[in-house]
Order: structure tokens, then sequence, then C-alpha cells
């Protein structure tokens, strides 16, 4: 049984481009990207999107590259 919809094209795009991260967060990751750790305000937790995007990707990153990974969780108000 075929979908009634038009059909999606999975697996077109680039993978070098973070698909799943809004405007803030990739300049978050770009920073990370040039740093070598990303940091984050809180935990990252986006509850629209149940979970953290940008960890993830940097995560998934620095997995790929077989590079350590390092995450800065910022409180707040208090952490600089």
């Amino acid at each position: 049984v075929m979908g009634k919809g038009p059909r999606k094209k999975r697996g077109t795009g680039s993978r070098f481009v973070c698909h799943r991260l809004n405007r803030d967060e990739r300049k978050l990751y770009d920073l990370a990207k040039q740093a070598g750790y990303l940091t984050v305000r809180g935990t990252g937790y986006r509850k629209e999107r149940k979970g953290s995007p940008v960890c993830n990707t940097f995560r998934q990153r620095c997995d790929a590259l077989e590079e350590i990974c390092v995450i800065v969780e910022k409180r707040a108000d208090t952490d600089t």
C-alpha cells in the first residue's frame, strides 16, 4: 500500500550540514568545532525537540573523528 501524500526524498542533502540545529545552536556548534569543546547554558535541552540537538550533534562529530567529546554545561546565571 502506497502513501497518498507526495513522495519524500530521504537521504538527499549534504552530510556536512547539521539540519537539526537552529541559528543559535549552529553558532555554538561552529564555535565548538574551532575550540574543540562545546559550551552550553544549562544542559542544552530543548523541550520542543525532546533532547539537546547541539550536544548530540557535537558528540556524533567527535565520535566520527575519534576525538574526546568535552561539553561544558554552564549554569544560566552564575557561570561565565
